[in-house]
């Protein structure tokens, strides 16, 4: 099987705490997202529930939700 590298950013503070939790789990890194790029394809969708916070929630309640064409729009306008 061809293997290609890819990259990506993340919060350093996020990044270290992710790998104490994998490293709990006996998994690296690497072998946890080849796991959720299966299950995302196995499922069809993210292989978790999105909850939205209490703001989140107050927006939507208040009509005052943003709509994006996809989740790029959604995190450049969001700066992530």
């Amino acid at each position: 099987m061809d293997k290609e590298d890819i990259e990506l950013e993340m919060d350093v503070e996020l990044k270290e705490q992710f790998e104490k939790v994998l490293e709990s789990l006996g998994l690296d890194i690497n072998t946890a997202f080849n796991i959720f790029a299966h299950e995302v394809i196995k499922q069809g969708k993210l292989p978790f529930e999105l909850v939205p916070n209490q703001e989140t929630v107050e927006a939507m309640q208040d009509g005052k939700v943003t709509h994006y064409k996809n989740s790029k729009e959604m995190f450049d306008a969001l700066g992530i």
